[in-house]
């Protein structure tokens, strides 16, 4: 079930639009700008008419799956859509814009791939034979092709947190296997995972130019789920963990430990320069994530994702437990700036729920 939550005023609908075909096409990633515009992006297969109105733009993916991005009028009627893709399994994970409206995709390609849209060729070919990387692509507001740049490893690599700052610097988050080389320049960066999954967070300035990396990982499964900055440039990161990591990527030690070893969720600042200010973490017994980040004006922290059974969500020494309904509850979390408890709202049904974004 995907879903959003309007407060401060009763929700409406204002419009609604359903765009694919019989195959599977899913959008995984919604953005909007100061005029309303709505961008999305996600993936598709075969052939899909973007256009929601009563003409046609049709799109011809190029293999398996092909990543897109629509953009959509405050009253939902179509303005332009885009692909890039090549033979084999290629999709947009996460959408966002900067101050001037240039349009950021992060997600996953394999194989070679053609990332611009437009009449140029920019093919970006991934480390692993049949293995994703990770890609990022930056457009103008027209969706015109800018930039593309790629990092990968030998093994799969996926791309879950994406967030642009102030001055247009790029932060990815997300997770890899094997050795990584997180430098998309003709210098070297690299790092080796120390389970099947290690977290990793990257940072780019607006040209697409490496800044600086940093990686996290236990002997298990560990991710980079969501990203963000507070208006001091400090970054944030979420995901998921197991077993024990050290969070501090410098020479200090900051080390957390999941609470039964199946998946916990850990938050850690950094400054601007990617240098360990906190970590803390929270879970239960089941599986649990943290699929999205905001960060407001007074730099408290509200968190979203999913939980299963009993989860203390107090970070700190108080105890904040509470039970999901079903298998997975939805839950909204807010953290003071120093990432200390204030206040948590869970929701859920029978079944599987998941908070996947703010608005």
């Amino acid at each position: 079930m995907r879903f959003f939550i309007a407060q401060s005023q009763s929700p409406s609908l204002n419009w609604a639009h359903g765009i694919g075909e019989s195959n599977t096409d899913l959008g995984m990633s919604i953005v909007t700008d100061p005029s309303g515009n709505v961008y999305t992006t996600g993936r598709f297969q075969d052939t899909v008419d973007f256009d929601p109105g009563i003409n046609t733009f049709s799109i011809v993916s190029a293999g398996y799956d092909d990543a897109y991005v629509l953009k959509l009028s405050a009253s939902g009627n179509f303005i332009w859509a885009i692909k890039f893709g090549g033979a084999s399994f290629d999709a947009g994970y996460r959408i966002a814009l900067d101050g001037i409206g240039n349009i950021y995709v992060s997600g996953i390609f394999r194989g070679t791939c053609d990332f611009d849209p437009g009449p140029g060729v920019t093919n970006l070919i991934s480390n692993g034979v049949s293995e994703s990387d990770v890609f990022i692509v930056k457009l103008d507001a027209s969706g015109n092709f800018i930039w593309a740049k790629n990092v990968g490893s030998s093994g799969s690599d996926y791309a879950y947190g994406l967030f642009i700052n102030q001055i247009g610097d790029v932060y990815v988050s997300g997770n890899f296997f094997n050795t990584i080389d997180l430098d998309p320049g003709p210098a070297i960066f690299t790092a080796t995972s120390n389970g099947s999954e290690d977290v990793f967070l990257l940072k780019l300035n607006s040209i697409g130019d490496f800044l600086w990396a940093a990686t996290f990982g236990s002997t298990g499964k560990d991710g980079g789920s969501t990203v963000a900055c507070d208006q001091f440039g400090n970054v944030y990161l979420s995901g998921y963990f197991q077993f024990t990591i050290d969070f501090d990527p410098g020479p200090g030690t900051s080390t957390l430990s999941s609470v039964s070893g199946w998946q916990d969720i850990f938050l850690i600042k950094l400054d601007n320069a990617g240098n360990f200010i906190w970590a803390k973490s929270y879970g239960g017994s089941g599986i649990d994530n943290c699929l999205s980040m905001r960060i407001d004006q007074l730099n408290n922290i509200y968190c979203t994702g999913y939980f299963h059974d009993i989860v203390d969500f107090d970070p700190g020494p108080g105890i904040m437990n509470l039970p999901s309904a079903g298998l997975q509850d939805n839950y909204i979390l807010k953290l003071d700036p120093s990432g200390d408890f204030v206040w948590v709202k869970t929701y859920g049904s029978i079944g599987d729920d998941f908070g996947t974004s703010f608005v």
